[in-house]
């Protein structure tokens, strides 16, 4: 029988913290890292979003991608986290 797969999605502009939390994370987990938000090819089960995916810190971009990810996926879970 196989094991149950869970799809992380991480989006965060530093590679650093795509690495550091693909590092963390333990099985059954699947880490999807993304420095910049498209499409995952399947299902996401949670997803961490930083708020801030530009330099430019008076612009909460994060939030769009909140938006898309809830919109075309309601189940997945979302997390918005920052370094601010």
């Amino acid at each position: 029988m196989g094991r149950l797969k869970l799809n992380l999605l991480v989006i965060d502009d530093d590679s650093l913290i795509l690495e550091v939390m693909q590092a963390l994370i333990p099985e059954p987990w699947q880490f999807i890292g993304q420095t910049h938000y498209s499409a995952p090819p399947q299902t996401v089960h949670v997803a961490f979003v930083d708020l801030h995916l530009s330099e430019d810190f008076r612009k909460a971009d994060g939030l769009e991608v909140i938006q898309k990810i809830s919109q075309s996926n309601p189940h997945t879970e979302i997390v918005a986290i920052s370094g601010d």
